[in-house]
């Protein structure tokens, strides 16, 4: 097994998934239960290891700011999730992670 971290950062209802120590290695993930499968098969991609082989350290960042109550309503009535309605804190989205797994 080889272990990778990756960085989980909430991108408008959906995952922006970073592979830190590295400079072009990104990918996206619509929700948490794809985050596994997303990062997973970008690794077996960019280092020809095989799916079983990998596992992850996710590390769920947070979202500093809040866009204005104006383009919150805008992408609410978009169907868009708001990042900061996603999820509030770390401790929550790794709770959920959790369990999803």
């Amino acid at each position: 097994m080889k272990l990778f971290k990756v960085k989980a950062t909430p991108d408008h209802g959906s995952w922006f998934l970073e592979f830190p120590g590295t400079t072009d290695w990104v990918t996206s993930a619509e929700n948490l239960e794809d985050i596994q499968v997303m990062a997973k098969d970008l690794l077996n991609l960019a280092t020809d290891l095989p799916i079983d082989e990998i596992e992850l350290d996710v590390h769920f960042e947070t979202m500093q700011y809040c866009e204005t109550e104006e383009a919150k309503e805008f992408d609410r009535e978009d169907g868009t999730v708001h990042s900061c309605e996603f999820v509030k804190t770390s401790d929550e989205a790794e709770r959920v992670a959790a369990t999803s797994l």
